[in-house]
C-alpha cells in the first residue's frame, strides 16, 4: 500500500494551484469575516442548532449586548459557509448576507455532498 505523502498544507496548496479564489481563505479580510459571522450567529449552527462547546448559556446573554466579542481564539468546530456556492465569483465570496454559522459537521456532511451534486439542502436555512 502506498504511504500518503504530504499533508494538509499541501493539500491546501494543490486545492489553491487548481482555484486561485481558494487563496482568499488565508487572508486576514477573510479570517475577520469568518469570525464575525461566527460571532453573529452566537456559535450556533444554522442547520442542527449545535453550539460551540465550550460556550455557556451565560455567553449567549452576552451576545445580545455585543459583549461575545470578548471570546478569543479558534473555532474549528463551526465554518462560516457560503449559502450560495461563490463557485469562483469573488461577490458571492465577500458577500456577507450570503454566509452562515455551520458546524463542522452539518458543513462536512449533507452540506458538502448537496454541493457537489449541485442541489439544494433539504432543511437548509439559506437561499
Amino acid at each position: 500500500m502506498a504511504k500518503y505523502l504530504g499533508g494538509e498544507a499541501e493539500n491546501d496548496r494543490r486545492r489553491a494551484a487548481l482555484n486561485p479564489i481558494r487563496a482568499l481563505y488565508h487572508t486576514q479580510r477573510w479570517r475577520e469575516l469568518r469570525w464575525q459571522v461566527l460571532l453573529e450567529a452566537h456559535f450556533r449552527c444554522a442547520r442542527c442548532g449545535r453550539g460551540h462547546p465550550t460556550l455557556t448559556p451565560a455567553c449567549d446573554a452576552l451576545a445580545p449586548l455585543g459583549r461575545l466579542s470578548s471570546v478569543k481564539g479558534k473555532a474549528p468546530d463551526h465554518v462560516a459557509d457560503h449559502i450560495t456556492p461563490h463557485r469562483g465569483s469573488e461577490a458571492l465570496f465577500w458577500d456577507r448576507s450570503n454566509l452562515q454559522c455551520l458546524c463542522a459537521a452539518c458543513h462536512n456532511g449533507a452540506k458538502q455532498r448537496a454541493e457537489q451534486r449541485d442541489r439544494p439542502v433539504p432543511g437548509d436555512p439559506g437561499r
